[in-house]
């Protein structure tokens, strides 16, 4: 029976006072709900985060796009054209792309998007004034400069279905690469001039042969290098506004007057790059190429051996391929070694330092880069290469495969080989601070001017069979980067982003239709009436 309602035992505001209690609670509880959801929201405007989470890191930049992007001093406009061939993958990677680029370095890099049908007035203004074509994606512009990307420029494609009604397939996105370039060419005042000498043998710029350093030379444009060739026999000076002087793989020894020439460039603040295989003739004896004298004015000091390396990191290779990563302390190669990333050179030489190089006329820093492991050695019968032995007269090992070499300039000389004139300033030292270098390019205010000698033992590293495997590549360009004085674009070079795709047929693609769309929400519905019925019973 129940309580009369005047009953001691009901209270009428003992449900007011629940009610108003669960309500305060329920209040209180949205509250700071939504005091979270501000203090999240604030947070996250100050502490800005994108997570990549895609297997490639296609939308990650490296770290050398990063350097180049803080390196920009005056304002780029970075266009994205939107509307033309539509908005695929590429264009909306691109554009994710070019927000990172902002990101690193928003006081310089600003972006703007236009959309070719949406805003016509806009579009119209934007091809008057750049005079694009349709092919354009991209436009980066300083005031006084600018460069444009293309579609085509953003990813690689595979078209051999074509010939039989099938689209292109895209195989990597190669959009970073466009963007950095560009990014490069607007960043430095001057384009390094690299020349490759001639007439001894060296390996060729362009394709073909098993020494053609073709692939490498696209690596030397994407870091915005000018490349030519250069006939030192005979001439009298080294090309006029060259930063840097490249000795590839030759066969043939240099005359005294060559040598002379090198190093009154090397003297007056130049640089130097000297890949050397072992070179033999037909009777399978060393050639003199000259050098080895020459080099040891320099404390540097090379053998006429073949390093043979049992210990190599390389699996199923013979001990003439040398796979290391044992690195010394130096710019080129402090990346590699952070990195752990291997170099692999094939039948190399071996480059080391002068036991007695004080007094010789470097009196700068000398740096071996690379070693190989400690059961290496530098094998001097090359009569009897087969047969692999290590006696008294071999080179023993560690046996280091390159040197690096800074020459500080005299303090009589105004960095640049000539005598200091009287704009020419000095340091507190007396010494010469300038700006101007050999070949034109900019060194930092106050900076010590330089000549720089890398002496590497061996050349197929460079090659196109060889300068895309591991930490290949990031050697060569770091040495370039390094013997023309941009430390800044020193770093481990990173594979382009190749595009994963997914495959499925046409009954595949169904079941997952009707996994999705059918299966899934009928399961859902199906449990929802169950549970219903359940409740009404």
């Amino acid at each position: 029976m129940a309580a009369p309602k005047n009953s001691p035992t009901h209270d009428p505001t003992q449900g007011q006072r629940r009610r108003l209690v669960h309500g305060s609670l329920l209040g209180v509880g949205v509250l700071l709900a939504l005091l979270l959801f501000g203090m999240v929201n604030y947070l996250s405007m100050r502490h800005y985060k994108r997570m990549d989470w895609t297997a490639s890191k296609i939308y990650t930049l490296s770290e050398k796009s990063l350097q180049v992007a803080s390196q920009v001093d005056q304002e780029v406009e970075v266009v994205m054209i939107r509307g033309i061939g539509g908005e695929d993958e590429v264009m909306m990677a691109a554009e994710e792309l070019l927000s990172h680029y902002v990101a690193a370095n928003p006081t310089f890099l600003k972006k703007r998007v236009v959309d070719l049908v949406r805003d016509r007035l806009e579009a119209q203004q934007l091809v008057q004034e750049y005079e694009i074509s349709e092919d354009i994606a991209i436009i980066l512009a300083t005031a006084e400069e600018r460069r444009f990307i293309g579609r085509s420029d953003l990813a690689q494609y595979d078209y051999s279905g074509v010939q039989f009604g099938q689209q292109p397939v895209m195989q990597a996105f190669t959009g970073e690469e466009a963007i950095t370039r560009a990014l490069l060419e607007l960043v430095e005042e001057h384009q390094p001039k690299v020349v490759f000498t001639r007439g001894h043998g060296e390996a060729p710029l362009d394709v073909g042969g098993m020494r053609s350093l073709s692939a490498a030379r696209n690596y030397f444009d994407k870091e915005n290098f000018a490349v030519e060739t250069w006939k030192s026999l005979g001439a009298t000076a080294v090309p006029e506004g060259t930063d840097l002087v490249v000795v590839a793989g030759p066969t043939v020894g240099f005359l005294p007057e060559e040598l002379a020439l090198f190093s009154q460039y090397l003297d007056g603040g130049g640089r130097l790059l000297v890949l050397l295989d072992p070179a033999l003739s037909e009777t399978g004896l060393p050639v003199d190429l000259g050098l080895k004298p020459w080099l040891a004015g320099y404390g540097v000091e090379i053998a006429d051996d073949v390093i043979i390396d049992p210990g190599s990191e390389a699996a199923f290779v013979g001990p003439e391929i040398v796979a290391t990563a044992s690195y010394g302390l130096h710019p080129i190669v402090d990346p590699l070694a952070e990195g752990d990333a291997p170099v692999i050179f094939s039948l190399a030489r071996s480059v080391r330092r002068l036991a007695d190089a004080e007094g010789v006329a470097a009196q700068g820093e000398i740096t071996e880069l690379v070693r190989s492991s400690d059961q290496a050695w530098g094998e001097t019968d090359f009569e009897n290469l087969d047969a692999y032995a290590f006696d008294g007269a071999d080179v023993p090992g560690p046996v280091s495969l390159g040197v690096a070499v800074s020459l500080p300039l005299a303090t009589s000389s105004s960095g640049d080989g000539r005598p200091m004139e009287d704009g020419d300033e000095e340091d507190d030292e007396g010494d010469a601070v300038v700006t101007p270098s050999v070949g034109g390019d900019a060194v930092a205010e106050g900076a010590q001017r330089e000549g720089r000698l890398v002496v590497l033992g061996d050349l197929d590293f460079a090659t196109d069979v060889s300068v895309g495997s591991v930490g290949n590549s990031t050697l060569l360009l770091n040495t370039f980067n390094w013997l023309v004085q941009r430390e800044y674009l020193i770093s481990i070079e990173r594979d382009p982003p190749d595009q994963t795709r997914l495959s499925m047929s046409g009954g595949e693609l169904m079941q997952i239709i009707l996994l999705v769309l059918v299966l899934q929400p009928g399961l859902a519905i199906l449990t929802g009436i169950i549970v219903y019925r359940m409740r009404r019973r």
